[in-house]
């Protein structure tokens, strides 16, 4: 089975399906319209639309007569090395790439919460257990979610779509009596804003909370651990698998850190880590070896049939053999989500445009990208201030087209160098984007400040409105009027105000650019007032009561 990201273009999920030469791709309804513009450029393929599955239902009704002779449950061990699974890359560097995964890979993802239990002597898991995860099933991330607790006998409780409001995550975290939780950092980030401002009931079940797909800022991590919530970090790739993850035991000194998980029947682990340049000897790049069980199928990278990731490491000074993630080696941006951002076809693109000299896209580790621009200044002194900045947001605009969504850069992460800076470069005249971002550290702190966190102060910006005499009819308007124009969808999509906007395509993105808006016209508008208020209704009631924080405080 191939596993296919609804966040791909036409083009991305056609050159999938001809890669791995499928012949039946099954598709929820609502994309039915997008899957069938796909399957128009193949032939010999067949699509089926499903509507969503009613799992109550479903759960009452017998297996399906015949059962056991349609799936066959014997296997050999030459079976484990067989594909079972196909997922893709991210499609950052070009069309997404198809990964199998064999049954031996995925024996050892499900089970990677249970091994670092079993070693540590930590509680198991059971039946008992309910597992919240919060991961998109087309990642490897969330196959761990669901499957290292139904492998169990355990439940698992997933939503129809992501992201979701956090009023919603903590729903769920007591109505289904929620142990385990699985997710990215961004959302332990937003639910650590909520506990803030609430209280902690919610997770107060949870034995054990697991976060990957992206670094993970210390100080939320050191916050959940104050708070008593047993947080562990897992760190993987497609790849190679989840390889190393932080201590379980609430009562280790070094929580922080990452080992690895496998070992061989000698006791040694499948990975080393290699000083990635002599002059900075403390950096390490983890190799993966050949004879990792963990490793999918052809992904090798090295002669000797090993896999570089490209990932970079700082061993703990006080704790020999465990390792804090430094950064990448390549110039590949790992999104604050997860998702993966190539800077240098973008980076090309702006380059183009002849009134920029030079730029570096930059992004690692946060929620949006952002680029720092130097002017070519014989050019610019040609124009005036005003198409000088049309300029380069065209250019901007240019990469944008050939971008994956995640990517994109707005507007207000536009960020042109007065003349008199410059942009560290190599030799070769190369931007050192790491070295650039350094630099420049106070303006990239400030722009990232002002665009996410927007007017937080409390103060709306447009104050030639009086919309404290707005009736609800006129502020549901204006709500769907911004949010047709962000998610760049018909007025006509928000018939149901009733409806969540996430399902309509709103995602963390879009939430910051759809959030700033409304605190144009509204006074104190928090930085989770979507996540907390996902429909226009209650939009509308939390901004006229004056009431904007989530209504359980």
């Amino acid at each position: 089975m191939l596993a296919i990201s609804s966040r791909n273009s036409e083009a991305a999920v056609l050159n999938l399906l001809e890669k791995t030469g499928s012949k039946l791709l099954l598709a929820n309804i609502k994309y039915e319209r997008f899957a069938k513009s796909v399957i128009g450029n193949i032939s010999d393929i067949d699509l089926v639309a499903i509507s969503a599955f009613d799992v109550d239902a479903l759960s009452k009704e017998p297996l399906t007569a015949g059962h056991e002779q349609i799936l066959n449950m014997e296997f050999t061990d030459q079976d484990t090395l067989k594909p079972a699974l196909i997922v893709h890359s991210s499609g950052s560097t070009a069309f997404p790439k198809p990964i199998s995964l064999s049954s031996r890979y995925l024996f050892y993802v499900i089970n990677n919460l249970e091994v670092p239990l079993t070693d540590s002597k930590l509680e198991r898991l059971t039946d008992k257990d309910v597992m919240l995860a919060l991961t998109p099933f087309v990642h490897v991330f969330g196959i761990l979610g669901f499957f290292s607790v139904t492998i169990h006998g355990g439940s698992a409780v997933m939503f129809e779509q992501l992201p979701v409001p956090q009023k919603e995550i903590v729903d769920a975290l007591l109505a289904c009596n929620v142990t385990l939780l699985a997710a990215p950092p961004l959302v332990y980030e937003q639910m650590a804003d909520h506990f803030k401002e609430t209280n902690l009931c919610a997770a107060e079940r949870i034995k054990y909370a697991v976060v990957g797909g992206a670094s993970f800022k210390q100080e939320i991590l050191d916050w959940y651990h104050s708070q008593q919530v047993n947080l562990c970090v897992l760190y993987g790739t497609t790849e190679a698998c989840v390889v190393m993850t932080s201590n379980l035991d609430p009562d280790c000194k070094n929580r922080n850190s990452l080992h690895f998980i496998h070992k061989d029947t000698e006791g040694h682990v499948y990975g080393t880590f290699e000083t990635n340049d002599e002059s900075e000897p403390h950096i390490k790049h983890l190799y993966m070896h050949a004879d990792s069980p963990t490793l999918a199928s052809h992904v090798a990278n090295r002669p000797e049939g090993g896999y570089d990731t490209q990932d970079l490491f700082i061993e703990h000074l006080d704790f020999s053999g465990t390792y804090t993630y430094f950064g990448r080696r390549d110039d590949i941006l790992i999104m604050e989500n997860g998702e993966k951002t190539n800077p240098v076809p973008m980076e090309a693109a702006i380059r183009q445009h002849p009134m920029v000299q030079q730029v570096t896209v930059i992004g690692h580790g946060r929620q949006c990208t952002a680029t720092l621009i130097l002017l070519n200044k014989e050019h610019a002194e040609c124009f005036d201030p005003e198409e000088i900045i049309a300029a380069v947001h065209a250019a901007v605009n240019k990469a944008n087209l050939e971008c994956p969504g995640h990517s994109k850069i707005f507007p207000q992460m536009v960020k042109i160098l007065p003349f008199n800076q410059t942009l560290p470069t190599t030799d070769k005249g190369t931007v050192m984007r790491k070295k650039a971002e350094s630099a420049y550290q106070d303006v990239v702190k400030r722009l990232y400040k002002e665009f996410l966190e927007g007017t937080s102060s409390g103060t709306k910006t447009n104050s030639g409105y009086d919309t404290s005499a707005w009736t609800p009819e006129q502020t549901e308007d204006f709500l769907v009027t911004c949010a047709s124009e962000v998610l760049d969808v018909p007025e006509t999509a928000f018939k149901d105000r009733a409806r969540s906007i996430f399902e309509l395509g709103l995602n963390s993105l879009a939430a910051i650019q759809l959030r700033n808006r409304i605190a144009e016209y509204f006074d104190s508008i928090p930085q989770n007032f979507l996540y907390q208020h996902s429909t226009i209704v209650s939009m509308r009631q939390a901004l006229l009561s004056g009431q904007q924080q989530d209504p359980s405080e």
